[in-house]
């Protein structure tokens, strides 16, 4: 399967120093998501034709974010979850690729859900490989109406919803790492229990 994708490496680009992170902001200057393409991915993330590949390279286009991911890539003591870069890469593209099925249960959606894809990206009709029997029981077992009424009201129709949820999923780990947490700046000291300088460690 895809259990070893890879972040895609850009040049950083040096930014102001001035930030609540230095580093972030370099990292980050002059660039930003793409939503046109964002939306465009919201409008078709439930199209029959709109392949896995396609969503991955869409989310890659969409979201800079994910290359911070490379800061630690293989550090584990860079992040405060234990894991290094390269987990929290793979586990946020896991949760992406959770919305693209949940969105799609009435097409491919509970075996992407189940089953996952090849190497070719097609979605697998039976479980292969590891932990088969799970797999399996986990598709003729699970709830798939409850799982398509939470779906439905979560999101619904709305394209609005969908955006919002694909960019809080693609940014929502990015805190984990150590070097990216913001620092309170003066201007805006205190702030709750925060003063001046202090780091703000709540990823969430």
């Amino acid at each position: 399967g895809h259990d070893d994708l890879e972040v895609q490496e850009h040049p950083a680009i040096v930014g102001a120093a001035s930030e609540p992170n230095a580093l972030l902001a370099q990292r980050m200057a002059g660039r930003k998501a793409d939503l046109r393409r964002v939306r465009q991915m919201s409008r078709r993330i439930r199209d029959p034709g709109y392949g896995m590949r396609e969503y991955f390279d869409d989310c890659i286009a969409a979201f800079p974010e994910l290359e911070l991911f490379r800061l630690v890539d293989r550090d584990a003591s860079g992040t405060s979850s234990g894991r290094d870069g390269h987990t929290e890469y793979q586990r946020t593209f896991g949760a992406l690729f959770a919305v693209y099925w949940l969105l799609r249960l009435g097409t491919d959606g509970k075996l992407g859900l189940s089953f996952g894809c090849d190497e070719a990206w097609r979605i697998r009709q039976a479980a292969e490989g590891d932990d088969d029997d799970r797999k399996t029981k986990f598709f003729n077992g699970m709830q798939w109406d409850l799982l398509q009424q939470v779906a439905d009201e979560a999101l619904g129709g709305s394209l609005e919803r969908v955006e919002a949820m694909l960019c809080l999923t693609a940014i929502h780990d990015i805190m984990k790492m150590s070097a990216l947490v913001p620092c309170l700046c003066r201007v805006h000291a205190p702030y709750n229990s925060y003063g001046a300088g202090d780091s703000i460690n709540d990823h969430d």
